[in-house]
């Protein structure tokens, strides 16, 4: 007997994290150099004015952050240098709804996950997903030039069925190869200018 057309989504969003975690850390091997990063936290940069703005983290002489500056992802999947010379690359940002009731909130937030995001990595290739039940919509951001600085502008790349989305994933991870070493690769000639 196969399954019914009229399944209900899982009661929790967390009964979707398990099954995504094994599939990213499939797809995204340590041995590569990948973390996936579960309720990962994000953390807003400094302000322009500090040495260190693109710092993943601020030191603890500063202090405790405050809680309006950490935000944590349902998932982030980062390309780590093991030998610490670049930056880690976050290569993909997962937000996971169980229905789409929330669809609205669920998007500004994915957004803002981007928005703080870049700034530590200056990554022009990250994606975000929204996984909704049984749905998946995967969002790519460009940056856009304004008076106070790169805005990320987001273009809906398309739609798939979660079903898909291991076939819809192997792209990403041969083209996270190029872009990263690409990436890496201007990073060294800025260096060096």
């Amino acid at each position: 007997m196969g399954p019914s057309d009229n399944t209900k989504p899982p009661l929790f969003e967390a009964s979707l994290y398990g099954p995504l975690n094994s599939l990213l850390n499939m797809l995204f091997p340590a041995i590569d150099h990948y973390m996936v990063q579960p309720q990962a936290l994000l953390q807003n940069s400094y302000p322009s004015e500090h040495p260190f703005p693109d710092s993943p983290i601020r030191p603890r002489a500063d202090g405790f952050p405050h809680p309006w500056d950490l935000f944590r992802p349902d998932f982030a999947v980062v390309k780590v240098d093991p030998n610490g010379e670049f930056p880690d690359i976050i290569v993909a940002i997962i937000v996971v709804k169980r229905t789409d009731e929330t669809l609205g909130a669920a998007w500004c937030r994915l957004s803002h996950y981007a928005q703080v995001a870049f700034p530590k990595c200056r990554y022009e290739n990250t994606r975000s997903f929204l996984v909704v039940g049984d749905k998946i919509t995967e969002y790519r951001y460009k940056t856009v030039g304004n008076q106070q600085g790169p805005k990320l502008n987001a273009h809906l790349r398309r739609r798939f069925k979660a079903v898909q989305f291991e076939i819809n994933l192997f792209p990403l991870v041969t083209e996270t190869r190029m872009l990263v070493q690409q990436h890496r690769d201007r990073i060294l000639n800025s260096r060096q200018a």
